[in-house]
């Protein structure tokens, strides 16, 4: 969960995982959570989340970083103008 409630770079963990278990990247966006439940309490307002389920995506255990940047791009696609960096 970061601060500003908008999308951060991704960790490498989730990418490897799924290069040593030959398993493709899942990318699933969630829109409204921050609003729902922003980091600084434990209080949930009410809202809507929206939860994107996109196309799985073929691992290249040849180049990692070109992998997180697309699953990157596909979440980043399906959330509104003010939540993207």
């Amino acid at each position: 969960r970061c601060i500003d409630g908008k999308l951060q770079h991704f960790k490498r963990g989730a990418f490897k995982l799924a290069i040593d278990f030959n398993l493709p990247i899942v990318p699933v966006t969630i829109d409204g959570s921050f609003k729902v439940m922003p980091r600084t309490t434990y209080l949930i307002k009410p809202g809507h989340i929206h939860l994107t389920i996109h196309k799985p995506i073929d691992i290249n255990a040849d180049n990692i970083d070109a992998v997180m940047e697309e699953s990157y791009k596909v979440i980043e696609s399906a959330l509104p103008d003010c939540d993207k960096n």
